[in-house]
């Protein structure tokens, strides 16, 4: 290999459980490297996106010597988050528990799952919207309740 400290190549296998992978570079005749860490925007923090590079992306690759085993993937070209829940048109965060909130650009809508509470807190809290659903076994409300309009009911 010409040894260049920094290269540009394809992401050919992923092992996204070590967040590390090997990586083709198809000036080089399609030479491999060995299993090269991945370095990823906050580390193995609490919250995390998926943000890793998918096989066939390409990526940084930056070289601590002249073998194959001793560097980084510094990042790719582009983000894809194709981790479940979320798809090639949704953005945003999944959380390790199971929750998630993303944006999909397909759907135009914004999508927020908790495993646990969703608090919401502020002085003052305005929500604007065509239609308004509430879907619960229990809705309970504590302080002063003022309704301008109609309100209508069943099984009262």
């Amino acid at each position: 290999m010409t040894h260049k400290p920094i290269r540009v190549g394809l992401i050919s296998v992923l092992d996204r459980d070590a967040e590390t992978a090997r990586v083709t570079f198809p000036d080089l005749d399609d030479l491999v490297t060995d299993f090269l860490p991945i370095i990823r925007k906050g580390g193995k923090s609490w919250a995390q996106q998926d943000d890793l590079p998918e096989v066939e992306d390409h990526v940084l690759v930056v070289f601590l010597s002249s073998s194959m085993s001793d560097g980084f993937i510094i990042g790719g070209y582009k983000l894809e988050d194709s981790d479940a829940p979320l798809t090639t048109d949704q953005f945003g965060t999944v959380f390790e528990d199971g929750s998630f909130a993303y944006y999909d650009r397909a759907a135009q809508s914004m999508v927020m799952h908790s495993a646990g509470s969703v608090i919401i807190t502020g002085g003052n809290v305005t929500v604007t919207a065509q239609n308004v659903i509430l879907e619960s076994e229990n809705v309970q409300i504590t302080g002063d309740l003022n309704v301008s309009g109609t309100i209508t009911g069943g099984g009262l």
